[in-house]
């Protein structure tokens, strides 16, 4: 039976959830607003398969070879406009759907609460765009991954690197049909310092928000803003380094516990794909960089190749150095996020 009595010790993923037989495992936010499980220990047979699956307890294996890199930027320059940096990830979702697959991702629900959803639509797939600095709720997304699979769907599943090694756990196995995409992480917040946040602003504002991007690029890619829209008319944005919650973000105050100590680091990866930012494309690919925004796209494995081959039509691509792309751009590939000497304190307020 799952019992999570050391908080750094989980990371939320939901697989012990997902894969109780009983439906006896729920996902509940502590005081701080993070997700545990919860275990109903009269519906409970303690067939263990919860701990199994935990990715804590048991590490997914990683891929050995030395990953390739390649810079992208999207052509298309409305997407790339909306798009958090270069749009890699909407490139991927044309390549998935246009075989008839599904696309998974992080998205707003209509409460702008960061969930877990799917899209089989070029337009629903543009609720993925934009980076959402929460810890998304993943629902009982796996076992709806799982189902897709089975029957043969085409699917896709971005996350971060432990929300995509909870779901191989859940898996059991691999699935030719399958492609994962994680994300170089610097750990998350919570889904209530959010929504205290959001409730903060639409006071001050006296209106419900209608439209968020933590990094809209207002005046470019290198000076992104935190952008919110309410249904008034009004507007707020602010440069990340005055915006209260891109502050929380990045001071390393308010991420998870266990984000301070991640298993999941280090070039070689259990996906297929991994983003980042990629600030510095210019020095990296020797081209002109036009602050529209790069992602640095690691490839992990064959299917990873074959994915990026497709994505060549949607794309301007540029391979770049892997080493020299971790040094200027992906310091937290393998490095932990710096917990704040104030992090125990922060939400006792």
């Amino acid at each position: 039976m799952i019992k999570v009595e050391d908080k750094t010790k989980c990371c939320g993923c939901t697989a012990c959830a997902n894969i109780c037989p009983k439906y006896c495992i729920t996902m509940q936010a502590d005081k701080e607003g993070f997700l545990y499980p919860t275990v109903d220990i009269e519906k409970c047979v303690d067939c263990g398969l919860c701990e199994k699956v935990c990715p804590i307890l048991h590490t997914t294996k990683k891929n050995i070879t030395k990953p390739k890199t390649y810079a992208i930027q999207l052509k298309n320059s409305k997407q790339l406009k909306e798009s958090a940096s270069g749009g890699a990830y909407s490139a991927l979702s044309k390549v998935i759907l246009k075989q008839d697959g599904i696309v998974w991702g992080a998205a707003y629900d209509e409460s702008f609460n960061v969930i877990h959803t799917y899209a089989d639509s070029d337009e629903k797939c543009k609720k993925f765009q934009g980076s959402k600095y929460v810890q998304s709720n993943l629902g009982i997304s796996f076992t709806q991954v799982k189902q897709m699979l089975d029957s043969g769907i085409l699917t896709c599943y971005s996350g971060t690197p432990c929300q995509i090694a909870g779901l191989k756990n859940f898996l059991k196995k691999d699935y030719d049909n399958l492609v994962t995409v994680d994300l170089v992480c610097a750990g998350v917040p919570s889904p209530k310092l959010w929504r205290s946040y959001l409730d903060m602003q639409e006071e001050q504002f006296d209106s419900k928000i209608k439209y968020a991007n933590f990094r809209y690029k207002t005046y470019g890619y290198q000076c992104s803003t935190m952008r919110l829209e309410f249904e008034s008319g009004k507007v707020y944005s602010q440069s990340g380094r005055i915006d209260p919650m891109m502050n929380f973000f990045v001071s390393g105050i308010a991420k998870r516990p266990v984000c301070y100590e991640c298993l999941f680091k280090g070039e070689n990866r259990n996906s297929d794909l991994t983003l980042f930012d990629g600030w510095h494309a210019e020095q990296l690919t020797g081209i002109k960089d036009n602050d529209q925004g790069f992602t640095l796209l690691m490839v992990h494995t064959f299917k990873g190749e074959e994915m990026l081959g497709e994505m060549l039509n949607y794309i301007d691509c540029y391979p770049v150095d892997t080493e020299k792309a971790i040094l200027y751009d992906g310091v937290m590939v393998n490095n932990h996020p710096r917990k704040h000497e104030k992090r125990n304190m922060f939400y006792e307020v």
